[in-house]
């Protein structure tokens, strides 16, 4: 009997110094509403500038993994550089600045060439297989505008790796289909940790670790210098955009 008392006041002990700790700004007997919380996550991403971070990015699809990545991740405002491994490809190095998108294969001496405006293109051709797909997402485009893109809904808060965490629950503005989208947001700096996204029995995972933000990021960054010997593959005839080409050597 005495055991058992001792390990019920240990556990009320530990929630008590649990809530005491709040969340983010917040007392632990009064957590943010669902409107607080879309304020701070807009809030959030008004702010930030840059990012880096490391991250996993899973596909699944009918409960069956058809994509693992794992890759390093730059982003200042609208210019991204990503840095990873691509299946059957190898390693590669992807730039998206101003509005064009450059994938170069280091293993295989070839880099692909595109723009944005023509994705739609580019997916109907069977040629996005070549990048990291999360490089044409905005985290920081969706957190600044989360109450005008999504009907957002709270599930719970937790206490997560030692990280107090809001699990939301995103629906799109005016969806045409059952699409959905779950973030984990950290509450110290209001960042999502992870995001997915599942229509039917489709389901894409992005995790966030060593996240990184407002750091100073050089320009040159978002620069693709690759060998003068490169295979330049343009995906689309559009694309009107060529690497520097040699200034890697």
């Amino acid at each position: 009997m005495k055991i058992v008392r001792s390990v019920n006041i240990i556990c009320f002990v530990m929630l008590v110094l649990f809530l005491a700790g709040g969340c983010g700004n917040y007392a632990a007997n009064d957590l943010p509403s669902t409107e607080q919380v879309i304020e701070e996550i807009q809030r959030a991403g008004e702010a930030a500038s840059t990012i880096f971070a490391e991250v996993e990015e899973t596909i699944m699809q009918d409960n069956k993994l058809q994509l693992s990545l794992n890759y390093t991740m730059w982003r200042k405002n609208d210019n991204v550089r990503i840095e990873g491994s691509i299946p059957d490809l190898g390693r590669a190095v992807q730039v998206f600045e101003n509005n064009r998108l450059s994938v170069y294969v280091e293993e295989r001496g070839v880099i692909y060439v595109y723009n944005q405006s023509a994705n739609q293109e580019r997916q109907s051709n069977n040629v996005s297989s070549i990048s990291f797909s999360v490089s044409e997402e905005n985290i920081l485009q969706m957190m600044r505008g989360l109450g005008s893109l999504f009907e957002v809904s709270v599930i719970r808060f937790e206490d997560v790796n030692n990280e107090r965490v809001v699990f939301l629950g995103l629906r799109p503005v005016n969806a045409t289909h059952e699409s959905r989208f779950t973030w984990w947001v950290d509450m110290d700096t209001w960042f999502p940790i992870k995001r997915e996204f599942s229509l039917k029995n489709y389901v894409r995972s992005v995790s966030y670790a060593n996240l990184k933000i407002n750091e100073s990021l050089d320009e040159s960054l978002f620069k693709l210098n690759v060998p003068s010997d490169v295979q330049i593959i343009n995906a689309l005839p559009d694309a009107g955009f060529l690497p520097n080409v040699g200034a890697g050597e």
